[in-house]
C-alpha cells in the first residue's frame, strides 16, 4: 500500500476533482482508509468480491453510487479502535516513511484515551457472544477496562453501540462522565 495515495488529504483533492456521480474503487479493505474517505466527505460501501471473503471499498459524493454497506463489525473497528486513525498529510508532501510514522504516533495517542485497543478485533465484541476462548476473553476484557467499560454486554458496552435504547438523561449523564470514548 502506499500511504501517500490513502491520506485524508489526498481523498479530499480526489473529492474536488471527482464527478457528484463519480465512484472511487480500491482493494482494500483497511479501517484507515476507509475513514480517510468518510472525514474527506465520502459514502463508502462495500465493494465487489475478487478472490477472498470480503470485497474492497467504493466511496462516492452520491449515497445512491453505494449499494451494498460495509460489514457492521468493520463499522465498529472504524469508528472505535485504534485502527480507524487514518492516515495524514497536511500539505501532501510526507513520504511514505514519515505518513506511516505520523499515523503510529496518533493510533499510540489514542488508544486507551479516546479509542479502543485494535488488538484481537476488540470491538467486534461489544454486547456480542460470550467468547469461549478464555485467553481471548481476558485480553478483550482488558482492552475494554482499559477504557472503563467493564464488561462485553455492561450498559456501557451496549450504549456505545445501540445508543437509542437510552432515553435516560441521568444515565446518559453517567456514562458520559464514565466513558472516555465519548470526548
Amino acid at each position: 500500500m502506499a500511504p501517500e495515495l490513502c491520506t485524508v488529504e489526498f481523498f479530499e483533492e480526489l473529492k474536488r476533482i471527482i464527478k457528484d456521480n463519480g465512484i472511487i474503487a480500491t482493494y482494500t479493505l483497511a479501517a484507515g482508509v476507509r475513514f480517510a474517505f468518510v472525514e474527506a466527505g465520502f459514502y463508502i460501501g462495500e465493494g465487489p468480491v475478487f478472490g477472498r471473503k470480503s470485497g474492497g471499498t467504493i466511496a462516492s459524493l452520491d449515497i445512491n453510487n453505494i449499494s451494498k454497506n460495509i460489514p457492521i463489525n468493520d463499522e465498529r473497528t472504524i469508528a472505535l479502535s485504534d485502527a480507524g486513525i487514518p492516515f495524514r498529510d497536511p500539505n501532501l508532501d510526507f513520504d511514505s516513511e514519515k505518513i506511516l510514522e505520523n499515523r503510529n504516533k496518533e493510533r499510540s495517542l489514542a488508544r486507551h484515551n479516546y479509542k479502543i485497543s485494535s488488538a484481537v478485533q476488540t470491538p467486534i465484541f461489544f454486547g456480542g457472544e460470550d467468547v469461549s476462548d478464555e485467553k481471548l476473553k481476558r485480553r478483550i476484557l482488558r482492552n475494554f477496562n482499559k477504557v472503563n467499560i467493564p464488561d462485553l454486554k455492561s450498559k456501557e458496552a451496549i450504549y456505545i453501540i445501540e445508543t437509542q435504547q437510552y432515553h435516560d438523561k441521568n444515565l446518559l449523564l453517567i456514562l458520559i462522565q464514565k466513558i472516555e470514548l465519548l470526548k
